[in-house]
């Protein structure tokens, strides 16, 4: 089965998530104003199951790179 972009991007999240010890409300708060525990709890679903519903590349983007800069020690 070929990988699509959306499935790439939920495992990156995943991957995020698990290295940085991020609650679904962090990447939330991550993910920008307007996203809810619930839409990550979307994105993080298995694709096919109910209410799945795949990250936004721009999102994902943005969650990589408010990481990237808490890790650099810069206010995000």
């Amino acid at each position: 089965m070929k990988s699509t972009d959306a499935t790439k991007r939920r495992r990156r999240l995943l991957e995020i998530s698990e290295k940085n010890n991020l609650t679904n409300a962090g990447v939330a708060q991550l993910a920008g104003e307007g996203t809810s525990i619930k839409t990550v709890e979307s994105w993080l679903a298995k694709p096919g199951a109910a209410g799945s519903r795949p990250i936004p590349a721009y999102r994902m983007e943005l969650i990589e790179l408010r990481v990237a800069i808490k890790k650099s020690g810069a206010a995000a």
